[in-house]
């Protein structure tokens, strides 16, 4: 029943986005006012219902744990003895997240997946700039014009250490996202703003596929790796990075789901070129956005201390065991190398 509902309301979502597009094409047709007004009201309730959902969601587990012992038949005692015991709970929510790992048979629909996520973002970014929506050519994004004062300022300087030394100087925080912006600017033929307010166009492409990257350094599967790809088509970063004109933060998160899947691989495999080149993501992170690059220190401050805490408290449960490796063994791989992968995994496992 819940897969119904669930189908039914996909393929309503899917059916008023597809008369969305259609809109930006033929704008004279009626046609559409009925289905997306009616998609509008879903909006609307759902939005407002959110906020008591996600509450709900977050701390149902205090009722379902403090009133364990009411669970007697059905799906509850079926609960109880799978998640009723934090142990047992942490097992379940584990085995869920095992689940993205399993080998499987590469197929075209992880193609097919890929390949709708990434015509969902260039529509995403080039939807609002339809002649049909926007026939002055009005530029999308708050940050927009921001930029193009910025790349006029380099402009007017002709050396290039000068470009290079002004950047670092006057835009401390976002030094290497303005000289990626200005350089890409100059190798086409539009004017400052046009450069700025279509540079998402790039910027989304390579950040959706950044996240595939990530995904499959960390060791997800192909499949899982592409979800994780359509997901983020449709996530905040896409929609409010867009009309928000979030350059910067775009490139710093380009950077940073580099840096999180080269970090993990070097983690993992015990590499040092891999650890090298998450370094010097982290370092291109730092000059692209500061913020982003702020809050991935926070991130990694954590990690690095629970790694501690599980060493001390706990030496054969390490992050290791979060991030062990998933991939079998190959053929070709050296005995060198498969000594130090052996070595990584849990204890009670080998």
């Amino acid at each position: 029943m819940r897969a119904r509902i669930l189908a039914v309301l996909v393929a309503f979502e899917f059916a008023t986005f597809s008369l969305q597009v259609c809109r930006g094409i033929f704008p004279k047709s009626s046609f559409y006012s009925p289905f997306l007004n009616a998609e509008s009201l879903v909006f609307d309730f759902f939005s407002a219902a959110t906020p008591i959902l996600v509450f709900l969601l977050m701390f149902s587990w205090i009722p379902l744990l403090t009133f364990k012992h009411f669970f007697k038949h059905g799906s509850e005692a079926n609960f109880k003895s799978k998640a009723a015991c934090p142990r047992n709970f942490s097992s379940l929510i584990r085995s869920s997240y095992d689940k993205a790992f399993e080998r499987e048979k590469t197929g075209r629909h992880n193609y097919y997946i890929m390949v709708f996520s990434l015509i969902t973002v260039f529509l995403v970014t080039v939807y609002p700039y339809l002649p049909a929506l926007n026939p002055t050519g009005r530029f999308v994004g708050v940050d927009i014009p921001f930029y193009e004062k910025k790349l006029l300022e380099l402009n007017s300087l002709r050396d290039f250490p000068s470009i290079v030394s002004k950047a670092f100087i006057s835009y401390a925080d976002r030094p290497v996202s303005i000289l990626l912006l200005f350089f890409g600017w100059k190798l086409t033929w539009l004017s400052a703003i046009e450069a700025a307010q279509f540079s998402p166009i790039i910027l989304g492409l390579i950040l959706v596929f950044a996240t595939y990257m990530f995904a499959r350094l960390l060791g997800f599967t192909q499949f899982s790796a592409s979800m994780v790809m359509l997901f983020t088509s449709f996530s905040f970063h896409i929609t409010v990075g867009m009309y928000g004109g979030f350059i910067a933060n775009w490139i710093g998160l380009i950077f940073y789901y580099l840096f999180w899947g080269f970090l993990c691989l070097a983690m993992r495999s015990g590499s040092w070129l891999h650890c090298l080149t998450s370094m010097a993501f982290l370092g291109l992170l730092m000059f692209s956005h500061a913020e982003t690059w702020g809050m991935s220190m926070g991130v990694l401050l954590l990690l690095f201390s629970l790694h501690f805490l599980c060493a001390r408290i706990c030496p054969h449960r390490t992050l290791h065991n979060f991030i062990r490796p998933r991939i079998p063994l190959r053929r070709g791989r050296s005995r060198k190398t498969k000594e130090t992968l052996n070595n990584l995994r849990d204890p009670r496992q080998r």
